[in-house]
């Protein structure tokens, strides 16, 4: 018996030689996977990111810029519509001390949008 690789590999019990993958196979077959795995975390971090700090941080903004005693704020963590914005409500108080409630929507993480606005307004059940 010859004493190279494809006499071991012939052996009877010893698997069969397979060539290996070219680099260029190899890298294709990386890209593919890496970019469906990227597509994949980003689906599922979707949900997972929070985004009550940016818009809550644009809701006391938005107080301010209007001249309003903000006292409390606070915003819902996802974006339901996918619109790019949170529905968040800002609590202010008058000269008289009286609480008012203003429901603004402000701009999600992962949006090109920026800022708050009016709600959108929404006629019968909103299905």
């Amino acid at each position: 018996m010859r004493n190279d690789f494809r006499s071991f590999n012939s052996m009877p019990g010893m698997p069969a030689f397979k060539p290996r993958r070219s680099l260029a196979e190899l890298v294709i077959i990386m890209s593919i996977v890496g970019t469906l795995g990227f597509f994949v975390i980003a689906i599922l971090m979707h949900g997972c990111i929070d985004q009550r700090p940016g818009a809550e941080s644009q809701a006391r903004q938005w107080g301010r810029d209007m001249g309003l005693n903000v006292t409390n704020v606070s915003c819902a963590n996802r974006d339901t519509d996918n619109d790019g914005y949170v529905s968040c409500t800002v609590a202010t108080k008058n000269d008289k001390g009286d609480v008012q409630l203003h429901p603004i929507e402000c701009a999600a993480k992962l949006t090109w949008n920026d800022g708050c606005r009016a709600p959108k307004f929404r006629v019968g059940n909103g299905r």
